[in-house]
């Protein structure tokens, strides 16, 4: 009969130690919520920078409008993107990185 009494309050620690166990160290558990977290604050970081490259890219669509194009930009982009230029302007290469 003592041995019976016993077993009950070894079974719960043994169920309460298996489940701080699992909420410590499991998947969803404590030290996954570090790893979550970083992950989240480098996602944060990425959505930043790909927003303001957005905004840049935005910003030079809007200067080809179909309504009213900018045509100096248009030139511009057209001479940088095919090497190619006037017989009358100066061409400056500079080094970029």
């Amino acid at each position: 009969m003592m041995r019976s009494a016993a077993l009950g309050p070894v079974i719960i620690a043994g169920v309460v130690l298996y489940f701080a166990y699992h909420a410590m160290t499991g998947e969803n558990g404590f030290s996954a919520r570090a790893e979550l977290e970083s992950q989240r604050d480098t996602l944060r970081r990425t959505l930043l920078r790909v927003s303001a490259q957005k905004e840049v890219l935005s910003a030079r669509a809007d200067w080809l409008d179909r309504a009213n194009p900018d045509l100096d930009y248009i030139e511009a982009r057209a001479k940088a993107l095919s090497g190619l230029a006037h017989r009358d302007e100066w061409v400056v290469h500079l080094h970029q990185p």
